[in-house]
């Protein structure tokens, strides 16, 4: 059992190492991903998902933007808005994501989670236009936490909002951006006061406020 544990630790070590060497390209999107799995699984466990599907949701979570090593870093890191040429590029790095991880033993739900983050309850989001209805629950655990750090996170193009502004934006997509429940569920466990937001102090570690 201690052997399982420490094989399990080193596998997540691994994967956020992964994601470090990713973001390091990025001084903005630093530790996204790490605090997209931190609200990703609070999100889960609100859902009262099991312990297998929390841990799926986990590796989505910090695998999600590895497609973007395969984005130029001038527009990874540019400090004005994307054009519409440069978004449709950036709007990619799910398919990219997915081509890199196509050799690691992964359960399917996970390259479902990490292809599909972007499709829309409503059937309008990008790329297939998949309705909600047809696709996992887990990906729009994925695509509200994934949505809420970046709401709350400042770029260089625009400051990060408050909490509060970020869960009414959620709240606001119901049933069209995002599924109803997994909204309900981020809404309960936000106002239980688990969904702290995190921040990066000007060392790089993880603060909550």
């Amino acid at each position: 059992f201690s052997l399982y544990i420490d094989v399990k630790h080193n596998y997540f070590v691994m994967l956020k190492t992964l994601t470090y060497s990713i973001e390091a390209k990025d001084e903005y999107t630093r530790g996204h991903s790490e605090r997209v799995e931190e609200y990703a699984k609070i999100i889960a466990k609100e859902m009262r998902y099991s312990s297998s599907q929390i841990e799926d949701i986990t590796v989505a979570a910090l695998l999600h933007d590895v497609g973007k090593i395969g984005i130029d870093e001038s527009i990874l890191t540019k400090p004005t808005s994307l054009t519409p040429e440069e978004r449709e590029i950036i709007m990619k790095h799910p398919q990219i994501s997915v081509q890199i991880l196509k050799e690691v033993k992964l359960r399917p739900i996970v390259f479902e989670m990490i292809l599909h983050h972007y499709e829309k309850y409503d059937g309008t989001g990008y790329f297939s236009g998949i309705s909600g209805e047809e696709l996992p629950v887990e990906v729009f655990v994925l695509s509200v936490a994934d949505t809420y750090d970046a709401i709350t996170s400042t770029r260089p193009y625009s400051p990060g909002l408050s909490a509060e502004m970020a869960k009414d934006l959620i709240l606001k997509e119901k049933g069209k951006q995002f599924h109803p429940k997994v909204v309900d569920a981020f809404v309960r466990a936000y106002d239980k006061g688990n969904m702290t937001v995190l921040v990066r102090n000007y060392e790089g570690r993880e603060l909550a406020y």
